[in-house]
């Protein structure tokens, strides 16, 4: 499904770090007079749950309007570049708490990984990159959403990628809470 999906999810989780991994800063009060469009997502978002207690990563498109609210609102997010300087690692090391919810808008990965997207955007995360995000913060992960896969633009390999994603999402969660 599209990503507007994660707002009423978060809704729920008030004391969970929110972490988002999207190619876009989806930060916009209204599109196409929606406020809860997928370009609003990580906005809405906010609004539920505080700009401190969200991070998003591998952000690669926005618009100028939207830069400006989120530096004003102090939101922190990281490029995909941003990522590439500090590794996996400085990702892991921002996000604070016990409970990390984490939604994955595939269009984070680069397209020529995951081509069926609603709307990819070139120089994204690599998978690799995603999964150790993942397992960096598997034992404090209570929630996670997978959105924006589109097999009308798929190949066959995003929907597999997804597939093997969320599969590894679930083993990881296992092994930490049951094999310690």
């Amino acid at each position: 499904g599209e990503h507007s999906i994660s707002i009423g999810v978060v809704e729920s989780l008030k004391d969970a770090f929110i972490l988002v991994l999207d190619a876009h800063l989806d930060f916009r009060e209204r599109y196409e007079d929606n406020p809860y469009s997928h370009a609003c997502t990580l906005r809405r978002i906010t609004d539920r749950v505080g700009v401190d207690n969200v991070l998003a990563v591998g952000i690669r498109s926005a618009g100028r309007d939207e830069l400006d609210d989120a530096r004003r609102e102090g939101l922190r997010f990281m490029t995909s570049r941003d990522l590439r300087k500090e590794g996996t690692e400085g990702v892991v090391g921002r996000i604070s708490g016990d409970k990390v919810y984490i939604s994955l808008d595939f269009d984070v990965i680069d397209p020529s990984f995951a081509p069926g997207v609603s709307t990819p955007e070139p120089f994204g995360l690599r998978p690799d990159e995603v999964i150790e995000i993942i397992k960096g913060l598997s034992d404090r992960i209570c929630g996670f959403d997978l959105v924006e896969v589109c097999p009308a633009y798929d190949t066959g390999i995003t929907s597999v990628l997804a597939a093997k994603i969320v599969r590894m999402v679930i083993s990881e969660v296992w092994k930490n809470k049951y094999m310690g």
